[in-house]
């Protein structure tokens, strides 16, 4: 009879000690020395946060769900090696300047001679650089004036600024005049015939020159 009793209390002992140990609170695992690696079990790692990045605690999720505490300021570090490459910044617009060339009086005055007699030949057009410097100097003004004074129907046409280049022929008359002076007193030149106004001076092919 006292086994039996012993054994039925040895019985029910053991059994408020399994069911107390199942009741028991479980022991928290210590994180301390947990360290997530960063590419296990998957390919990329995606964060999830409850705070911010240096909260005390932070869960990370695995892309395959497998998860692990990632203790103060370790996630920063994962998101700057995980982070996407941010774009460049377009680099600023650079107004160009507007540049304005100072076309030369000497290129003007070749221009409007090569326009008035591109078929004169060199000789021709040093003519009709002589009347452009007579007709400056008797008003006195400069040359580029005198280029624009409206005497000359190449420069209100346009036909001047349509030389493309300046031929050699025409820069050589035109610099023999300047350095050596005119070589006739006309004032006006016209083609196929004499102006109804001033004295006929001579002809040189079909212009006519007058003073």
């Amino acid at each position: 009879m006292r086994k039996i009793v012993s054994a039925v209390l040895t019985m029910i002992f053991g059994t408020m000690l399994c069911v107390g140990a199942a009741n028991a609170p479980k022991a928290e695992m210590d994180i301390s020395s947990v360290t997530p690696s960063l590419t296990a079990g998957a390919s990329k790692l995606m964060a999830q946060t409850s705070q911010d990045f240096n909260s005390n605690l932070t869960s990370l999720v695995l892309k395959n769900n497998d998860s692990y505490l990632v203790g103060d300021g370790e996630m920063q570090a994962i998101y700057e090696k995980y982070r996407p490459e941010s774009e460049p910044e377009p680099e600023p617009e650079i107004e160009e300047e507007e540049v304005i060339f100072e076309i030369d009086e000497l290129v003007e005055l070749e221009m409007l001679i090569q326009a008035e007699g591109y078929t004169m030949g060199e000789k021709g057009m040093e003519h009709l650089t002589s009347v452009v410097l007579n007709r400056a100097a008797s008003k006195g003004c400069t040359i580029r004036n005198e280029i624009y004074s409206g005497a000359y129907t190449v420069v209100s046409s346009g036909a001047m600024w349509n030389q493309g280049c300046i031929y050699p022929e025409t820069q050589e008359a035109v610099e023999t005049i300047l350095a050596n002076g005119p070589i006739n007193n006309a004032l006006y030149f016209r083609t196929n015939h004499y102006h109804t106004f001033g004295t006929p001076l001579f002809n040189y092919g079909n212009v006519y020159f007058s003073n």
